[in-house]
């Protein structure tokens, strides 16, 4: 059903008007989740039931649009799930909140998972949405079943190699956060000017850049967005004092005990260094690390097609060992891969 008025999918939050080249390729069911601390979300549905269940978990502050294309793909052969945060920055009518933490995320995370009754969910997260997944896996044990990891940071803990986004445009967003700017105007304008991944070159490209502009719209939303990347980076309340000790990768690493953990990386990937996950993976033979020649940062929007046929035939081969998929030539599969 359509709200004329606006031309998206009923119950769709605002700000998917002027995105109807991905809205409309969307058969997604979309209701309004009110989570134990008081918060809400805008939860999406979309495959077929008395399938295995596929729980995407996006960056904070990160809009929905910009992981669709993969939860499209996903759902032909699997139920699969994800959600905005309905007090997001990037959400119009977004109530005065706190910036999002990982306990939060982690919650509605649990909460969505018991809302919609998804039985040992897969976890498909990108890019610092795998702080969350990592958080769930280390404080909630048994809530999911595997966990795929697409461009993985490596915020709280090392990595063979820093990019110039992970060097400088973070840092100033953490700088920014804990008020260390006085023109904070002109890191807004810095900020909301600079790209975030590969150049433009298509319409894809431009998607990409309006999409990851909306929690940076302005300076109100500027700021939230740093708070949140801050509290994602640095806020680990003593409850998950486990979760503190221990560094990202570790937290992987320990996973990887009780959970099979695929790690997709393109090695053109600007943002985010294709080493973090090569790194994990040379300590851990029990972590399937696949390597993609090009596709960038935001590979979940350009190519989900790929994605899709590896997170499938690492699911399925889990389920069923003998029909497991090995990925194709064009990838570089490894476990502790030469690189």
């Amino acid at each position: 059903m359509q709200d004329r008025a606006r031309g998206r999918p009923e119950g769709a939050p605002a700000y998917w008007d002027g995105f109807d080249s991905l809205t409309s390729e969307l058969a997604v069911r979309i209701s309004l989740l009110e989570l134990q601390d008081g918060s809400r979300a805008h939860v999406y549905q979309a495959g077929p039931d008395g399938v295995p269940d596929v729980l995407i978990v996006s960056p904070a502050e990160s809009p929905f649009l910009l992981i669709s294309r993969l939860f499209r793909r996903l759902s032909r052969k699997y139920r699969v799930t994800a959600w905005d945060p309905a007090d997001g920055a990037f959400m119009d009518s977004a109530p005065e909140a706190p910036p999002p933490t990982l306990s939060r995320m982690a919650n509605a995370l649990l909460g969505i998972s018991e809302a919609y009754q998804l039985s040992s969910p897969h976890l498909v997260s990108w890019c610092s949405g795998a702080l969350v997944a990592a958080w769930v896996l280390a404080g909630a044990p048994g809530r999911a079943g595997s966990a795929t990891f697409i461009a993985p940071p490596s915020v709280l803990g090392r990595c063979a190699e820093r990019t110039e986004f992970q060097s400088h445009f973070l840092q100033t967003i953490l700088k920014l956060a804990s008020g260390g700017y006085r023109d904070e105007e002109a890191v807004f304008r810095d900020i909301q000017s600079a790209p975030r991944g590969r150049p433009f070159g298509n319409a894809d490209d431009e998607a990409i850049f309006e999409l990851t502009n909306l929690p940076v719209r302005d300076l109100h939303a500027l700021r939230r967005y740093a708070r949140s990347i801050h509290n994602a980076c640095t806020c680990v309340p003593p409850s998950m004092a486990r979760f503190r000790a221990l560094a990202y990768a570790e937290v992987v690493e320990a996973a990887c005990q009780t959970l099979p953990i695929a790690l997709l990386h393109c090695k053109d990937d600007d943002v985010v260094s294709y080493k973090c996950s090569a790194d994990v993976a040379a300590r851990n033979a029990d972590v399937k690390l696949v390597l993609y020649p090009s596709g960038g940062h935001f590979v979940i929007f350009k190519q989900p097609d790929m994605l899709g046929t590896d997170i499938e035939g690492f699911v399925d081969g889990l389920r069923c060992p003998s029909r497991g998929a090995e990925p194709r030539e064009a990838v570089e599969a490894a476990h502790g891969a030469q690189i």
